[in-house]
């Protein structure tokens, strides 16, 4: 992947990446992360904690899924399964989804149409579907970018990945680093007009 070519390849000399870790503890004075493969010292850490669904999440009892960490929904709603007509979309969902905007806002358009069909007495569409793209500068001038589409699954009750509809950048480039500024524009004009 891009990424694992800017790891070893773009930026060998500068980062180390130590994926599939368990933190144990940072010491900041020392600027160690404690880990299970070891401790490891750097100038700069980017520690990034287990993630969860946010307090009010928790806090209502609605952190409902296996690994207690995200709500349980009706993916064709995102209706919590512990408290209907409460719905709940991005990172706090636990169907199984990325975590990342571009896929919130899908998930945002499925759960408002469900929910204006369920205050018209109907069900909510039966098969939705959402996709997750992704642009990622790699250096001040490349970026690479990453999609898939997601469709609901009646037999497992889930939202899955279509077949042969991911797709990735074999390399990184200028041309998709000036394609992430009109992703992001259009994104953030839909999202927030």
């Amino acid at each position: 992947t891009t990424f694992t070519h800017a790891f070893n390849v773009t930026y060998a000399n500068n980062l180390q990446y130590h994926p599939n870790v368990i933190l144990e503890a940072v010491d900041s004075n020392r600027r160690i992360a404690i880990t299970s493969s070891g401790d490891f010292k750097a100038d700069v850490l980017n520690v990034i904690p287990t993630q969860s669904a946010g307090k009010i999440i928790k806090s209502a009892g609605l952190a409902n899924h296996a690994s207690g960490r995200w709500a349980d929904v009706d993916p064709i709603s995102y209706e919590s399964t512990s408290l209907s007509n409460i719905h709940i979309i991005g990172d706090s969902q636990g169907t199984g989804q990325p975590k990342a905007g571009h896929i919130a806002n899908a998930e945002a358009k499925v759960c408002a149409d469900a929910i204006i069909r369920m205050l018209g007495g109907a069900q909510p569409y039966h098969a939705p579907m959402t996709n997750s793209a992704c642009y990622s500068p790699i250096s001040t001038t490349t970026a690479s970018w990453a999609t898939v589409v997601y469709q609901y699954n009646p037999a497992t009750q889930s939202m899955t990945a279509v077949p042969g509809s991911s797709g990735a950048a074999s390399v990184a480039s200028n041309r998709s680093y000036r394609d992430m500024f009109d992703w992001s524009e259009n994104l953030f004009t839909d999202t927030f007009a």
